[in-house]
């Protein structure tokens, strides 16, 4: 019997760029110079505004939001007030990052019901958020994680590892067994061909994760910039189940979102450069992967 294609459902990372509350005494320590409220306001209103586009591109707003780079939990109590985003829920955990960074899952709690959720604790560095929701009828571990920068020596290259490792330990230990969905979404601080990444994807025989923006990194699209090198740092990665026969929800496709609108010189308009004040949205373009709901 061949399986009708429903409604569009997307999965949605981004990197916000130090979105910080202006107020906080953390700003001066962590060198977010030349911030203000209304600066502050203009961003938050800068992001509402992408996902405004990504409703008019696509047809329907992200059912999952992972996203990164956060201080605290008040500029994400901020930005959910803005209406695109009027109905969404925020699963946030204070980490141990130094620059107080930390991760957080957005979800839009009319589609979405969260099960469970908590940090996966990591010393001395950013904690991973698990959380099991259920959508479609089905159950699904949602993974959303930044990992340390690759700036200087790389002196961050082992917590990366730690996180990594902490990952795959929760994935064999929990999920292995239950055989249910998996997506991870993230800042990896790596591109997808990297050696870590690639280590993710075949962490057991009988658990393989798919990374379909290695295909993207391929075709030369990027997320990000150093300079003037293209990077793909934001990834989504998903279990087989999702592009299995039997499953009630497809893949599609993976892609950046990058319009014209978030752009300054063919890459992210991004709201610091340094210390120096420049007023976009963030330095990363948001990833997306879009999928169908099946119909039997």
């Amino acid at each position: 019997m061949l399986r009708a294609k429903g409604n569009t459902a997307l999965l949605m990372f981004y990197n916000l760029e130090n979105l910080f509350y202006p107020l906080s005494s953390q700003n001066i320590d962590n060198q977010l110079r030349n911030w203000s409220l209304s600066r502050y306001q203009k961003k938050l209103k800068s992001i509402s505004e992408t996902l405004l586009l990504i409703q008019k591109t696509y047809g329907s707003l992200p059912i999952i939001i992972g996203v990164c780079e956060v201080q605290g939990i008040q500029p994400l109590e901020d930005l959910i007030q803005y209406p695109p985003l009027s109905s969404y829920g925020i699963i946030h955990y204070k980490g141990r990052d130094k620059r107080g960074v930390d991760t957080a899952l957005l979800y839009d709690s009319k589609e979405i019901e969260v099960l469970h959720s908590e940090p996966l604790p990591v010393s001395e560095t950013r904690s991973i958020i698990f959380t099991k929701i259920q959508y479609c009828n089905s159950i699904f571990n949602v993974y959303t994680l930044h990992l340390p920068s690759r700036r200087g020596s790389d002196e961050a290259k082992n917590k990366r590892e730690i996180i990594l490792n902490t990952l795959k330990e929760h994935l064999i230990n929990n999920l292995n067994a239950q055989k249910e969905p998996v997506i991870i979404l993230g800042d990896f601080n790596a591109n997808p061909n990297d050696e870590a990444i690639r280590n993710l994807m075949n962490i057991s025989p009988r658990f393989q994760l798919i990374n379909p923006f290695s295909e993207v990194y391929a075709n030369r699209s990027f997320s990000n910039f150093h300079r003037s090198k293209g990077l793909l740092f934001d990834q989504i990665l998903f279990s087989e189940h999702l592009v299995s026969e039997n499953f009630p929800l497809a893949f599609v496709k993976a892609e950046i979102f990058a319009p014209e609108q978030l752009k300054q010189h063919g890459k992210p308009s991004r709201t610091f450069a340094g210390s120096r004040y420049l007023g976009g949205q963030s330095d990363h373009f948001p990833v997306i992967i879009q999928t169908k709901t099946i119909i039997n």
